[in-house]
Formats: structure tokens, sequence, C-alpha cells
């Protein structure tokens, strides 16, 4: 789906939060889509973990929670634990596209 929306884009696929940890201590990333469901470590976890205790490289990548969770309270605790957005599934490929693409245009005029 990504590489359809995103035909340049380069997906690093990891199996769990701790994974994704490991991964963004070791490479950069412009986005993290991250599943809120995971082995280990759940997303909101991971996430509070990226933005207290990795390098600034990643800490302030932004993250979407990727989740079938869509009551109200669900998305104020993703937020919460610091993640930028939600999609939810089922996907629709074009919300996500256009949130993955809103994500990165903040991120690049913060950065930029």
């Amino acid at each position: 789906m990504l590489k359809k929306c995103f035909p340049n884009c380069s997906v690093t696929d990891v199996s769990s939060g701790k994974a994704a940890l490991e991964a963004l201590d070791n490479q950069i990333f412009d986005m993290v889509l991250m599943d809120v469901v995971m082995p280990d470590m759940d997303g909101p976890t991971a996430t509070q973990a990226i933005r207290k205790n990795l390098a600034a490289s990643a800490c302030h990548v932004p993250v979407m929670a990727i989740t079938a969770n869509t009551h109200p309270l669900d998305r104020e605790r993703y937020l919460a634990a610091g993640m930028n957005d939600v999609i939810h599934k089922p996907l629709d490929i074009s919300d996500m596209a256009s949130r993955i693409s809103a994500a990165l245009s903040q991120r690049e005029r913060e950065v930029g």
C-alpha cells in the first residue's frame, strides 16, 4: 500500500515494539507507522519510549497509530502517548496517504 502511494519510499518492517525501538536507534526514519497491538510492547508504550529514550534524531520522528480501535478515548490515549495521529483499520488508502503526507509536511516545517 505504501509503495503504491509513495513509489520512492523505503519500507522497514519489524515485528514488535522492542524491534521498532532497536531499528530507530540504529537508523534514521522519516515516519513510523505503529500498530497499537504488538507482542512484547504495545504501540503507545513503544511511542513513549521513542519520545523519552532515543536520541534527538529519532525522538521527534512522526509516529502514526494504526489501529482498529475507533473509540474517541482510545485516540486520546494514543495522542497522549506521543503519537501524532491515528489511522484506523480497515485502512483507507487515500486517507492513509493524506495523513502521512500531512505529518511529513508538518515535520518538514518544524525541521526546515
